[in-house]
């Protein structure tokens, strides 16, 4: 699973979203936080995870060595 998973960075997914750097992290990251909160606590215990992205584009959390990772189960674009 996580093998297939590739972390980016806020301009890079704003850019792939094709929408600014601003709504990404103001709008998109706060609702994937907001929606995924209890299971960032619990299994990534981070405040701030890493998204990567698999190659149909479903989103991944990870913490920022990338060891553990969980998915959303969710395509980046039903955050927009």
């Amino acid at each position: 699973m996580k093998d297939k998973v590739r972390f980016y960075n806020g301009e890079q997914l704003a850019r792939k979203l094709k929408i600014s750097g601003e709504t990404f992290h103001l709008e998109v990251k706060k609702n994937i936080l907001r929606q995924f909160r209890v299971e960032i606590e619990n299994e990534l215990r981070v405040n701030n995870p890493d998204i990567g992205l698999d190659e149909l584009d479903m989103v991944y959390l990870g913490t920022l060595d990338h060891k553990r990772v969980i998915s959303t189960n969710l395509s980046i674009f039903d955050f927009i």
